[in-house]
């Protein structure tokens, strides 16, 4: 029904809600629902604490790509602790220098392949990952270091 009366749905307004919805889980998986309507500024934290569940782990340690089982090009981020070995020590994340980081690069498909090879990474979400490279990609969750 439409409104309460007995009048049957037409497919327009089928259409309508059923877009509706799709525009809505779109805004939610891009997070600007989260972000807070019109607002420019990110709050979310740039730490590895966040970045690691948040964007590293469902959009890297993929079960084709850097998970545990497939490791793809060597590299294992399926773990926190050693993703963040992987990404640091083995020099894919230059501390406190994004534009130098190879992490950057293939986030940002400068000059390299993009990563993820599927889809591109939300700009928010690169500039938050680009933001704890700055503040010096530190291991905030288990202390893990290179040494």
């Amino acid at each position: 029904s439409i409104n309460g009366t007995s009048e049957p749905m037409s497919s327009g307004n089928r259409l309508t809600r059923s877009l509706g919805a799709v525009g809505f889980l779109v805004a939610l998986s891009t997070g600007t629902l989260l972000s807070g309507c019109g607002s420019d500024t990110d709050d979310r934290p740039a730490t590895w604490s966040y970045i690691y569940p948040a964007i590293i782990e469902p959009s890297c340690a993929t079960a084709s790509c850097h998970s545990n089982f497939t490791k793809r090009g060597g590299v294992n981020l399926g773990i926190e602790d050693e993703g963040w070995y992987q990404l640091v020590c083995r020099h894919f994340v230059i501390p406190t220098n994004p534009d130098q980081s190879e992490l950057s690069n293939l986030l940002n498909a400068s000059g390299a392949r993009r990563m993820p090879p599927d889809f591109a990474l939300p700009k928010a979400d690169i500039y938050k990952i680009q933001d704890w490279i700055a503040g010096g990609a530190k291991d905030d969750i288990s202390g893990t270091t290179c040494q």
